[in-house]
């Protein structure tokens, strides 16, 4: 029925054996314990003395020799079997349920020990007051939250997952909730939380709803629902930052909630869109009691300025932005509101304000002049990034700013007024160290002056000033001593004027004060070294850095052959860069131009751009314009064609052997644009053509004009008909061309095309001889005189200009007034050499 291996006790029993295994791995059993386990009765064999089982046995366990054991050859008594199988079975099973109660107290007992173990490590041994500060510096410095909202949701979460002793902690922190986010993402159900576990603490609320949101019925109830919430618990508000996507969303916030809110620090209140020219209406203030309110940002809000000196006293930080035409502050509503916080104030933003053109204001630009009346002892920083010229020389001829450290001027159109306000200062020296003046129109003199002002400057930013030339390093070492010793950081990103030689030749100019070697070693690269080609007298001329201050010399103290004594000792030589590193920048000859000379001068990225009409000379109206071109040629002979193509002259439009004249009307100054303005200025320009349908013009009388240098007279043929629809077009490129500081076209244009040039009477003698331009000189006389006619020197340049333009005018008149009608179909903008072109729209 079973094996005879079951009356063999403690050899087959698998549970006795893993028994037997768990027990030493015990040692946390008490000696009680230990009573509970039965001891041996019988001892271990050896292996040796262990043979296989009988086969067909159905075990595997190893069975002991036959001589040890002689019971195992006794015959079991067939009516005794019976009775000892029940036995065994009963005694099995009690060892077995035995062996699992001991395996659950190990188990109790292992996990008590653990339990020990984590309370006796530190930072179980911390306590809850000190666990829940850290927490808080996880998530906040100095009361405000540095992390965004997503984040700061996460770390909370984290932490209350690592064991309920650190969520028990968390959850009774109210400063660890005190920061509500309201937006589409978190759940009024989560705001409603926070509110309940942050108790008595002051409360940070953000409320973002950008103008990406299409459902705005959404975004109104949503905010209704949410300030009902928040608004019993005004009295706990330490900031409030709301950006809405509409103004009728801002009126809506405003008028949810009114009262006094003691606790209140910053205010911000954003609007989204429309960021275009619009009028904005005033909105009520109801918050009461905000004397602690020390931030205020306000982006296309309007709470009445004059009637924001009432609310604001006690600011320390103003911020105001996109206010445009008719609902940007004036100067004088901006120095009300300055004046209200004067005392406390330490940091000015202005940003995106149109400038104001009332009378009042051009009244105070009328008679601008420095008079302090507004001191800010305490302002430190101020930033002005495109703000109206206008506004900004208003404020600094009222403002003193004897503690102003950090100054940004953007996107001006001249700065020239502002830095001639703060050269006035009368506080002694500026104690301005960093001054940032990107993309903005500036006076080098005037900036120079202003450096002289500010000796403890360290850090010199110009992005993008064109204006800024070699002139301006030229004079910060010009001087006897470094004109701004502290400088660290010299920036002339984009300032194309300033070429890489003036850089090179920027000498080692350093205080004697100052043994900075780093600087001297850094400046030492600068400067321009000496050819090994040179003979053994220049050896004896001084180098080009003559100072000798200490710091030049100490890293090389010791070396006697490097003392005061030695400093003509000629410098080594640096090797020759590749010249195809460098582009060759062209080089202007008047000679190869007919005596032309460049208006523009040639910049490296830079593109000079042109938008024009193109016009299309044929039939009799050529016959008649090169008529009166002969007639001028006739009575001078320094008139020069524009209708015939000249032999062996170069231009800008052709690379051949001659020179094409395209006949153009044109509709703006020559724009230089960079790479990254290029189609923006494209797309200006299809725009206004796209917006103007065709017209008919015609050429009405005859006249002379000069270019802006006075190097050139043209010979023109002025526009009559279609004059006001040129002016159109070309006013509607203003507006961009102002974006790009660039001048628009005059303000009273003369429409017209040149037919003729000839240098100004005043620049014929600069232009230098050479044999090819007096091999073309002599050829135009010989052709003047076989025409018979040979004009003897006028001692009136001007009026006899004027004489003959008075002579062809009453001889071709009549003629152009009949045969100078044409159509305006097009409108074309050269870039470089690039030409695009668009049609007008046509007539309906």
């Amino acid at each position: 029925m079973f094996p005879p291996r079951e009356r063999v006790r403690g050899l087959d029993s698998p549970m006795l054996g893993l028994f037997d295994s768990l027990i030493p791995l015990s040692p946390a059993l008490s000696s009680s314990q230990l009573r509970l386990v039965p001891p041996r009765t019988w001892s271990p064999m050896p292996n040796s003395q262990l043979q296989p089982p009988p086969a067909g046995s159905g075990t595997s366990t190893p069975r002991p020799l036959s001589t040890l054991h002689p019971l195992a050859n006794i015959q079991p008594d067939a009516k005794s079997e019976p009775e000892e199988t029940p036995s065994l079975r009963q005694t099995l099973d009690s060892l077995d349920q035995r062996l699992c109660e001991l395996l659950e107290e190990r188990m109790l007992v292992q996990n008590r020990l653990a339990l020990a173990a984590n309370r006796l490590s530190p930072i179980s041994r911390l306590p809850p007051e000190l666990i829940a500060r850290i927490f808080e510096c996880g998530i906040n410095t100095g009361g405000r939250s540095v992390l965004g909202s997503g984040t700061h949701g996460l770390f909370i979460g984290a932490v209350r997952r690592v064991c309920k002793l650190w969520r028990e902690i968390a959850e009774s922190t109210p400063s660890l909730w005190s920061s509500i986010v309201v937006d589409m993402h978190n759940s009024l159900e989560s705001t409603e939380l926070r509110l309940q576990r942050s108790r008595c603490a002051p409360l940070d609320i953000q409320v973002v709803f950008t103008d990406r949101i299409s459902t705005t019925g959404s975004v109104t109830s949503t905010l209704m629902d949410a300030f009902d919430l928040l608004q019993p618990h005004m009295q706990r508000w330490r900031s409030l930052h709301v950006q809405v996507p509409g103004y009728a969303h801002a009126r809506a916030v405003l008028r949810s909630f009114s009262g006094p809110a003691p606790r209140l620090k910053e205010f911000s209140l954003h609007v989204g869109t429309p960021k275009v020219a619009r009028n904005i209406r005033e909105l009520p203030w109801k918050l009461e009691e905000t004397a602690s309110l020390t931030m205020l940002s306000l982006s296309s809000v309007d709470f009445g300025w004059d009637n924001a000196a009432l609310y604001f006293r006690h600011l320390t930080s103003l911020y105001l932005s996109d206010y445009w035409a008719s609902s940007a502050p004036s100067s004088l509503q901006l120095l009300c509101l300055i004046d209200a916080c004067s005392a406390s104030l330490t940091e000015l933003t202005l940003r995106n304000m149109s400038d104001s053109d009332s009378e009042e204001e051009q009244a105070l630009l009328d008679e601008l002049h420095y008079v302090p009346q507004i001191v800010l002892p305490r302002l430190k920083r101020a930033t002005f990034y495109f703000s109206g010229c206008s506004r900004l020389s208003v404020l600094f001829s009222r403002l003193a700013l004897p503690s102003l450290e950090h100054l940004e001027i953007s996107y001006l159109d001249d700065a020239s007024v502002p830095v001639g306000m703060l050269c006035e200062q009368k506080d002694g020296d500026l104690p301005l160290k960093t001054l940032v003046i990107n993309s903005t129109l500036i006076v080098e003199e005037q900036l120079v002056q202003l450096l002289q002002r500010v000796p403890g400057l360290t850090s010199l930013e110009l992005v993008d000033c064109e204006d800024v030339s070699p002139f301006l390093l030229n004079e910060l070492s010009n001087a006897r001593l470094w004109l701004c010793p502290n400088l660290r950081l010299l920036s002339i990103d984009g300032c194309t004027s300033v070429d890489s030689q003036a850089v090179r030749v920027l000498p080692c100019f350093c205080n004697a004060e100052l043994h900075d070697h780093q600087r001297c070693a850094m400046l030492h690269t600068l400067v321009d070294y000496s050819d090994d080609s040179e003979d053994d007298s220049n050896k004896e001329k001084t180098p080009i850095n003559n100072c000798t201050p200490d710091s030049c010399l100490a890293k090389r103290k010791n070396d006697p052959s490097h003392l005061p004594t030695n400093l003509s000792k000629k410098l080594k030589t640096l090797p020759v860069l590749d010249s195809a590193l460098f582009t060759p920048a062209p080089v202007d000859d008047p000679s190869k131009h007919q005596g032309r000379k460049r208006t523009i001068p040639y910049v490296e990225g830079q593109f000079v751009s042109h938008v024009y009409v193109p016009i299309k000379l044929e039939g009799e109206f050529l016959v008649l314009l090169r008529n009166i071109v002969g007639y001028a040629q006739s009575n001078s002979a320094a008139w020069h064609s524009l209708l015939e193509p000249v032999p062996g002259i170069h231009s800008e439009q052709t690379t051949g052997p001659t020179s094409k004249y395209r006949p153009h009307l044109s509709l703006s100054r020559p724009v230089p644009l960079r790479a990254h303005q290029r189609d923006d200025f494209r797309k200006e320009v299809r725009k206004a053509a796209l917006e103007r349908t065709q017209f008919v013009a015609s050429f009405a009388q005859i006249t002379s004009l000069t270019n802006e240098d006075r190097s050139r007279t043209f010979l023109c043929v002025e526009i009559g008909a279609g004059h006001k629809e040129f002016q159109a077009l070309s006013q509607s490129l203003s507006s961009h061309l102002a974006l790009l500081r660039q001048l628009p076209y005059y303000p009273q244009p003369r429409f017209h095309i040149s037919i003729a040039w000839m240098l100004a009477h005043d620049s014929v003698n600069s232009v230098p001889a050479e044999p090819s331009q007096s091999a073309q000189t002599s050829s135009i006389e010989d052709k003047s005189n076989t025409c018979g006619h040979k004009p003897e020197p006028s001692t009136n340049p001007a009026a006899s200009d004027a004489m003959l333009v008075e002579t062809l005018q009453s001889k071709f008149s009549k003629q152009l007034l009949s045969l100078g009608k044409f159509d305006v179909q097009h409108v074309e903008v050269k870039i470089g050499k690039d030409i695009h072109k668009w049609p007008l729209a046509t007539r309906s």
